[in-house]
């Protein structure tokens, strides 16, 4: 039996996504209520008992096509079975072709390694990314660390010897850590403009993170790094049932060398084991075979990389995808020139 639930109404989701080993922030009505530019819809797959066997939250909105939707599943759906996968898109595909989809995209919590979960997907017609850097809407590889039944004394044994020495680094040279209200999230946002202009990408916009931390008010802190008056650095986690994420974070141009973002770090991996959370996630590394910059940073604490099967499209109307992205380009392009 299929059930569709709006934000008002996701509790049940929410538990079951929280709860299972492929759940994330981004399958729950948290990620809904944080993206107010996007309609949001849960779906819901019951058993015969009305168990819920598996579920998809729903992003989607129009496009610049009249009458034609993009629809997005981040970081799911999620299900334990590929029976129950396969029954959630024998409604889904058709469902969201009905309403106006030209593209249904999805990038679950499912290991690479899962070949018969490839061959189904790719057997319902969906066509699979190969990139695996920052390009895609949600990253192929990412980092974690596991932290069930770990002391904090235990957890920083793994961490490499350079990165407990930074830690120590950052106290001595007086950097604290403290969680910070709405009222502080301008510092947060002046010191992500700075590592965007460094590191050359896109910031999000204030207001995304304002509606981000009020929507999470339970679930999502803002930390920020001060060391003699100065705020240098600071980071968003998210904690849902036993896992927790480090969602973003940034820096100043100048206080870098005194490791405010090790000490960060290492403050919200404790926040995590407080909080009985056995899988503190990274999120996104660059599959970078040596080991560098970004990738070399997270892999200092310990842990593994987890590559996941990477974004999927599954296009419904090709016409209509072609003449989308057509005139996406178009108008990035006189945008380019315009401001060149």
């Amino acid at each position: 039996m299929i059930e569709f639930v709006p934000l008002s109404r996701a509790e049940a989701l929410d538990r079951f996504v929280t709860g299972h080993l492929r759940g994330h922030y981004m399958q729950t009505s948290l990620w809904g209520r944080a993206r107010p530019e996007w309609q949001w819809l849960g779906v819901i797959l019951r058993g015969r008992n009305r168990e819920i066997l598996a579920t998809a939250a729903l992003l989607y909105r129009d496009s610049r096509l009249p009458g034609r939707r993009f629809f997005y599943i981040p970081r799911g759906p999620v299900f334990s079975t590929l029976s129950h996968y396969r029954e959630l898109m024998a409604f889904l595909i058709p469902w969201v072709r009905s309403q106006g989809g030209y593209i249904l995209r999805c990038d679950p919590a499912v290991s690479a390694a899962d070949r018969e979960f490839r061959d189904l997907a790719e057997e319902l017609g969906y066509r699979f990314d190969p990139r695996a850097d920052f390009s895609t809407f949600q990253p192929k590889v990412v980092h974690q660390i596991q932290l069930a039944n770990l002391t904090d004394e235990e957890l920083l044994a793994e961490f490499h010897p350079k990165t407990r020495y930074n830690i120590r680094l950052a106290q001595r040279r007086g950097v604290t850590v403290h969680q910070a209200g709405t009222e502080q999230l301008w510092i947060f946002c002046r010191l992500m403009e700075q590592t965007a202009k460094r590191a050359g990408f896109q910031p999000r916009s204030e207001r995304f993170f304002r509606n981000l931390l009020l929507a999470g008010e339970n679930e999502v802190s803002l930390l920020l790094a001060e060391r003699k008056g100065e705020y240098i650095a600071g980071a968003i986690e998210v904690i849902q049932g036993n896992r927790a994420w480090y969602a973003y974070g940034c820096s100043a141009d100048e206080g870098r060398r005194d490791m405010p973002n090790v000490l960060l770090q290492w403050e919200m991996m404790r926040r995590a084991l407080r909080s009985g959370c056995t899988v503190y996630d990274m999120r996104g590394v660059e599959w970078i075979p040596d080991g560098e910059g970004l990738q070399r940073f997270k892999q200092s604490f310990g842990g593994q990389q987890v590559e996941y099967a990477g974004q999927m499209d599954l296009v419904l109307r090709p016409l209509a995808w072609r003449l989308h992205w057509g005139k996406a380009y178009l108008h990035n392009y006189f945008r380019h020139r315009w401001n060149a």
